[in-house]
């Protein structure tokens, strides 16, 4: 099992790699510049849910409009607020296929922020491929994918979203500083 996963994973990163490349590149937005945001996440906990729609609230209520994206690990499709895909729907190399995925790929966002913890092919998928001014996820050395990287390890998703929310203050800080000299 651990040689297939061990496969699963290079092949689905070589895959990955190609896509890529044809991935628009964008300039660069300041974080607090951006209008329109994605968040994508692993839906599968009702508790991370809540952390999400709390993290969520708060970007709207400072004027963003956010679209919410997510895998869901169940048999069953659940009634969500937002749009998701399942296990059905990725492939043997971890890659998600479909109509909502397509059509959230399609999209294109100022910021997106990539909310999961460790390895998860899928949304890692989702992540490098969603059109972005700026991307926020987890540390990751295979592709340099974010334009933020936040090292994951050993932390929830509350101190994940805390970290990410503490670094682009910071980011925001720098460009009105250097906007008063």
């Amino acid at each position: 099992m651990r040689i297939t996963n061990s496969l699963r994973r290079r092949l689905h990163h070589r895959i990955l790699k190609k896509k890529f490349n044809t991935v628009k590149i964008f300039s660069k937005i300041m974080p607090d510049e951006a209008k329109t945001i994605a968040v994508i996440f692993d839906a599968t906990k009702v508790e991370t849910r809540k952390t999400i729609e709390t993290f969520v609230q708060k970007l709207r209520n400072k004027g963003k409009r956010v679209t919410l994206f997510a895998f869901f690990n169940g048999k069953e499709k659940p009634s969500l607020a937002f749009n998701f895909f399942n296990k059905k729907e990725v492939n043997w190399y971890g890659i998600p296929k479909g109509e909502t995925v397509n059509k959230f790929l399609n999209e294109t966002f100022d910021m997106l922020y990539c909310l999961f913890n460790g390895e998860h092919l899928p949304l890692e998928y989702i992540g490098a491929m969603t059109q972005s001014h700026f991307k926020v996820g987890p540390y990751t050395d295979d592709l340099i994918r974010y334009d933020l990287m936040i090292d994951t390890e050993n932390t929830d998703l509350q101190d994940f979203i805390h970290s990410i929310e503490f670094y682009l203050t910071k980011i925001g800080k720098s460009k009105n500083e250097l906007s008063t000299v």
